[in-house]
């Protein structure tokens, strides 16, 4: 793998306006370079219009992709306040260049000169430095003697993936290669039994062709990447159940991943997305998808077609309406539209019973629905929203959803079975007056825990909860107590401030999400090892709180794997979408 590395040459500027606005004096201009999280500045050139700097800075072709360089007026006492600016992507610099660029102005209109820049590349082998390869054989020969099939090499700092791994640890089911400096998709031909990739917290810019080298995938993790683009070659992954995207930058999904027909879980929150393709109608065994916090305007009527959806979550999107066909939905538990631009809700929602029977199934806060009764509704409850809903479609004689074929484009690769088509949800009809009741006949399950022995649960709702509980498990024992392993690591190898106090902010904010875990499944506090209190040295009094607060988050999750299992409907059901929510908290500020 190699590094690019541009040498950015501020060499001079020209027809720089005489002063800028306020200052006292004549322009003395000086240059501000901002690239990534770093920040330079340029010498200051006193009282001149056409100032020659000539001065050069290093910057890294990935980490440092947007780069702006802001002049400045040295005499401005409004340091705030700067003469003009010129943004480069350093992604579309192939060969070196030297050229004078125009320079954008705060007011729009005005000229305010050019500036002369050169830009140099040079590319590099990357090597991975001895200390990190020191803890790297470490961790492999410690997998070597437990004979594992899973390997951690997370927050290892690596830029590339070593000849070795794939050389003597090709039998992996499962590689964590989260919080490491990759830019590009290792090649994982040579591990032909891998079932679980994580790829959190790298550099990758494009999930590339490479992916496809995976096909016995199961579960592959690539949040937090700065991503933008998703390659076609993800349909390969045939055998993928859960894919987690989220917090990229990626702007359209290519047509291939509705080839994923074994997904039962896609998580794409925080990109910014507008649409997505219609082929995601493909995808049907998917249960949980999450496409909050994208820029998404509409979906498409083929989103209907996922028919075992439990969980879905569209919030702080920029959706007008929904597909007229969302009814076809008859397995939601759990539907999140708030703080979207709904103006009304289409009516065979009525036909999702789901939503209303657990209670908190429908959120539809902070949107502007124009029906006052069905405002009114959604404040009291997400059941009293279901029935207004339902008796709306009473009140229509059920009008029947059309089947909807699955005609779409898929991309390059084998016919995809159309299979999944999706008529109208079975109703009965009778000669008495229609009523909010749900006109799909429904199988049932008698429950015998008192005092819910009189109570006749759906079996749909029991195969909800039974998904959830599944999901809640491995969430809280998986994900979320995998990345505290990971904080705790930092922790300890933290040496200053500037190190532990980003952990600790990230996690300041959980004394809430603890207590409402309290209230719905008791655990005994974790009682550290006895530590002691340094009033001298607040590295190591913020280390010890840090670890104090890591374990009792860890103590939280290993009490919610152990006592969720035996959640049983209708009795557990609203403590149940509680921990689903505290969990969906949890690894925002987490992972």
């Amino acid at each position: 793998m190699s590094v690019v590395t541009i040498k950015l040459t501020v060499l001079e500027a020209r027809d720089l306006p005489p002063r800028s606005a306020g200052a006292p004096s004549p322009l003395s201009p000086y240059c501000i370079i901002e690239a990534g999280s770093t920040r330079s500045k340029s010498k200051v050139k006193s009282k001149t219009q056409t100032p020659v700097w000539n001065e050069t800075f290093l910057l890294n072709q990935f980490t440092q992709r947007n780069t702006v360089i802001t002049v400045y007026d040295d005499a401005c006492q409004n340091k705030t306040d700067y003469v003009g600016k010129h943004f480069v992507d350093l992604s579309t610099i192939k060969v070196a260049t030297d050229s004078w660029f125009r320079l954008q102005p705060k007011t729009e209109g005005t000229n305010v000169g050019e500036i002369h820049l050169r830009f140099d590349i040079s590319v590099k082998d990357a090597k991975i430095p001895q200390a990190v390869l020191n803890e790297m054989k470490e961790r492999l020969a410690k997998c070597q003697a437990s004979g594992s099939k899973q390997l951690d090499l997370s927050s290892c700092y690596l830029p590339m993936l070593p000849k070795l791994l794939s050389q003597s640890f090709s039998f992996l089911v499962k590689l964590d290669l989260s919080f490491n400096s990759l830019s590009t998709v290792p090649d994982f031909s040579a591990f032909t039994a891998l079932q679980e990739l994580e790829l959190r917290g790298n550099q990758l810019r494009e999930l590339n062709d490479t992916i496809g080298t995976c096909p016995s995938l199961r579960i592959l993790s690539a949040s937090g990447n700065g991503m933008e683009i998703v390659n076609g070659a993800i349909g390969k992954l045939v055998n993928l159940e859960k894919l987690e995207l989220a917090n990229n930058q990626i702007i359209a999904l290519p047509p291939e991943i509705g080839r994923l027909r074994l997904l039962t879980e896609l998580l794409l929150t925080g990109n910014p997305l507008v649409v997505v393709p219609p082929s995601i109608g493909g995808l049907a065994n998917l249960e949980v998808i999450d496409l909050s916090c994208c820029n998404l305007e509409r979906l498409p009527e083929e989103f209907t077609l996922m028919s075992k959806l439990l969980d879905c979550n569209l919030g702080a999107n920029k959706l007008h309406q929904l597909p007229a066909g969302m009814g076809r939905l008859t397995h939601l538990a759990k539907l999140n539209l708030m703080d979207n631009q709904l103006t009304d809700l289409p009516l065979s929602i009525g036909y999702c019973k789901g939503l209303g029977e657990i209670g908190s199934g429908i959120q539809v806060a902070r949107n502007p629905l124009q029906d006052p009764v069905m405002v009114e509704r959604a404040i009291i409850g997400a059941d009293h929203l279901l029935e207004y809903l339902e008796r709306k479609l009473a009140m229509a004689n059920y009008p029947s959803l059309d089947p909807l074929p699955l005609n779409v484009d898929f991309g390059e690769g084998p016919p995809v079975s159309t299979a999944s088509s999706v008529a109208t949800p079975t109703t009965t009809t009778t000669t008495t007056t229609p009523t909010a009741q749900s006109p799909a006949p429904q199988s049932t399950a008698a429950v015998t825990a008192s005092p819910y022995a009189d109570i006749v649960v759906d079996t749909q709702l029991i195969q909800k909860v039974n998904a959830l509980k599944k999901w809640a498990v491995q969430i809280s024992s998986n994900d979320l107590i995998r990345r505290l392993a990971v904080l705790r690591n930092e922790t300890r190898a933290a040496s200053d401030l500037s190190e532990l106090v980003p952990i600790g902010n990230r996690i300041k904010y959980l004394n809430k999400e603890l207590a409402k875990i309290k209230q719905s499944v008791p655990f005994v506090d974790v009682k550290p090892p006895m530590l002691f209190y340094n009033e001298e040295n607040l590295v190591e009094n913020l280390r010890i709180l840090t670890m104090e607060a890591l374990n009792q988050i860890d103590n939280a999750l290993r009490a919610i794997t152990a006592s969720v299992p035996d959640f049983q409907p209708p009795q557990d059901v609203q403590k149940l979408f509680g921990i689903v929510q505290i969990l969906n908290d949890l690894k925002k500020v987490l992972m």
